[in-house]
């Protein structure tokens, strides 16, 4: 490439102005000042198709514990090896709250409710989002909770705890999940430090009232949707099968809580079990039954939005989660 010449003279004055610009205050924005960071997240749901019924995970909020608190038997170092792995914090474990809900054309199922205001400051956001996702408390015929935990009841009634937040539906429960919460003698037999839980699940159902129907896990709520047994979280607790078309979702509730730790250590007995070892049991044959039949999952405390697939890797297991779609 030849370059046209350049005098002495112009090269200066071209160097002159250069440093001239250099010298000039940077050009001020239309703002007058950058605006200060906004916090927050945006709303969250996500919608995916299961044959034709159409499923909505809808965000209640997270709660936070440190990784002890939630699996006391666990090796520390283990522990902290796998969630550094998993690229995420060592001291503290994040588990979102994921109510789903199913539209099968027929009905209109909420499969857990959340927990309302009243159980921690990180929770409570179902009603919000519902809204946002297009739904209203009015519009839902059918309730199905897992089990009465407060993450996934208190949110079935009003804040207040008075009356039921979703007044044309009717709100499925197991039957022996409902005697275990419901027993007066319960709450003297549970640490103190779980005496409100108890006595605000009973003031749950309790305000539910006769809008709960108790059901057997194997038998069929509304078409297309059943119960699948899967003690030791709780006694009555359920997964909930949907099935259309050649098509299944299982809605996995607490079966398992901490996808980083609990596909490759299925056997780390979680604390919040009511029978923990029970509890290991049903995981371990939750997994193989997932893996095995290549269901895809909706995990209730999976990271967000806890959608995906159980896989066997080597002799344990691995989370693999669905690829967002823009489109159903």
């Amino acid at each position: 490439m030849i370059l046209p010449a350049v005098s002495r003279r112009s090269l200066l004055a071209g160097s002159a102005a250069v440093a001239a610009g250099l010298a000039l205050p940077p050009a001020r924005h239309a703002l007058a000042e950058v605006p200060k960071p906004l916090g927050g997240q945006s709303p969250a749901f996500y919608r995916f198709k299961v044959g034709e019924a159409e499923v909505t995970v809808v965000a209640d909020g997270v709660f936070q514990a440190p990784p002890a608190a939630l699996l006391p038997g666990a090796p520390p170092a283990e522990v902290e090896a796998a969630l550094k792995a998993a690229r995420v914090p060592a001291d503290k474990i994040t588990l979102p709250v994921a109510p789903v809900v199913v539209n099968t054309g027929r009905n209109l199922v909420l499969i857990d409710a959340g927990s309302g205001p009243n159980f921690a400051p990180t929770g409570g956001r179902l009603q919000a989002q519902l809204a946002l996702a297009g739904y209203q408390p009015g519009d839902f015929d059918t309730v199905i909770i897992s089990h009465a935990h407060p993450d996934h009841i208190w949110g079935a009634v009003t804040d207040d705890g008075m009356t039921a937040r979703f007044p044309n539906a009717a709100v499925y429960l197991a039957e022996t999940e409902n005697g275990f919460w419901t027993d007066p003698g319960l709450p003297s037999r549970v640490p103190e430090g779980m005496k409100g839980m108890v006595e605000g699940t009973a003031k749950a159902i309790a305000t539910l009232g006769p809008k709960v129907q108790l059901v057997q896990p194997g038998t069929e709520i509304v078409p297309g949707l059943s119960g699948i047994a899967t003690p030791g979280h709780t006694p009555g607790h359920m997964s909930i099968r949907v099935a259309s078309g050649d098509a299944q979702l299982v809605v996995n509730g607490d079966v398992a809580h901490v996808a980083a730790l609990q596909m490759a250590h299925p056997d780390w007995q979680f604390s919040f079990d009511s029978d923990p070892a029970q509890g290991v049991e049903t995981r371990k044959k939750q997994l193989d039954m997932l893996a095995t039949d290549g269901l895809l999952v909706a995990a209730y405390h999976f990271p967000w939005p806890g959608v995906g697939y159980v896989v066997r890797d080597g002799g344990v297991y691995r989370w693999v989660p669905v690829e967002w779609e823009l489109g159903l």
